[in-house]
């Protein structure tokens, strides 16, 4: 299931990517110097690209950890995290982070 997710992660890198190309299906700014196209196409992947791995890892999750629903109790010195998603924080933690 892992190779699939890469897979399905790699297509998807590489269709933002050749849609993005500048001079392929656009080329933004229109009157700018290859340079400056390819700075703001690269500026464009890179958003899209951020925005796509957050939309879509909801998706992925399932195979790249599929024990991951299950509950584990904590380590010593842990405790479980109070929004209740499973994750385990350190006992005193001050910056709440789980």
């Amino acid at each position: 299931m892992l190779i699939i997710n890469m897979l399905w992660k790699f297509l998807i890198k590489a269709v933002l990517f050749y849609v993005l190309v500048p001079r392929v299906f656009l080329a933004l700014p229109q009157d700018a110097s290859l340079v400056t196209q390819a700075l703001v196409h690269g500026l464009v992947f890179g958003v899209l690209d951020h925005f796509a791995n957050k939309f879509l890892k909801p998706m992925f999750e399932p195979f790249e950890n599929p024990d991951s629903r299950e509950d584990h109790p904590c380590p010593d010195k842990y405790e479980k995290c109070p929004s209740g998603n499973g994750n385990c924080r350190l006992i005193g933690e001050i910056y709440n982070h789980c």
